[in-house]
């Protein structure tokens, strides 16, 4: 607002009482808006912050261990071998199947159906909430044949300290050989099985009498199959 005032010269002079302390609105008062303290938010009322999905950003499979069954590789003569497994990493779902068949449901352990000789594979697949699978196969063979064993030329009689010397021949994928030998007075259990190779020489017997040799050789593949062979001399005096 403008104030008139006459000066003693007579001169009109005029005011502005805008900077007048208590007149008028002062917009350029020093007053700060209000302000939301440092790392406080608030939310509109009634909004919810977008939840997590679940299993969003694992990007971690299960993992699976199998602690028995045929190896991968390895064969059997089981034609409905077994395997104990177990699966870490929270798994939503576990299936297994063998060969090209359809997956099913399996915790920990699987059975396999009754399996043709030759080569096959088994295979266990996990998977988890958010998607990330595992899988694990594994080749075995199923074999039910035996290898083969002959004895060679067998002695007519024992050598003079009662020993008696073997001879034979294997085939079928040998893995392993072992034998036992016994000479007998009378009716007496069998040794325990040794690793053994041929030629193989019977242990010296020196008690005189009459004796009764029983020798065994056996030979294993493998797959677990086994032949073997046994000689027995009988009726013969050592002196």
């Amino acid at each position: 607002m403008l104030l008139l005032a006459l000066a003693a010269c007579g001169r009109v002079e005029e005011y502005d009482d805008a900077g007048v302390d208590g007149g008028g609105d002062d917009t350029d008062a020093d007053v700060a808006p209000d302000a939301t303290p440092d790392g406080d938010v608030t939310a509109d009322a009634g909004v919810t912050p977008d939840a997590t999905p679940d299993g969003a950003g694992d990007t971690e499979a299960p993992t699976i261990t199998i602690h028995s069954g045929v190896a991968d590789g390895g064969a059997t003569n089981d034609t409905t071998p077994t395997w104990s497994f177990t699966v870490a990493g929270d798994p939503t779902t576990v299936e297994c199947r063998v060969d090209g068949a359809t997956f099913g449901a399996c915790a920990t352990s699987y059975t396999a159906p009754a399996l043709a000789q030759g080569t096959h594979t088994f295979t266990i697949r996990a998977s988890d909430a958010a998607g990330n699978q595992a899988m694990v196969t594994r080749g075995f063979t199923i074999d039910t044949t035996p290898p083969t064993i002959a004895l060679g030329q067998v002695p007519a009689s024992p050598n003079p300290l009662g020993q008696v010397s073997y001879t034979w021949s294997s085939s079928g994928g040998v893995t392993s050989t072992e034998c036992r030998a016994l000479y007998q007075l009378d009716t007496v259990p069998l040794p325990a099985w040794q690793p053994c190779s041929s030629p193989h020489t019977t242990a010296t017997f020196t008690h005189p009498g009459t004796i009764t040799l029983v020798f065994d050789v056996r030979v294993r593949d493998a797959a677990g199959n086994v032949a073997a062979a046994q000689d027995t001399f009988s009726h013969y005096v050592i002196d």
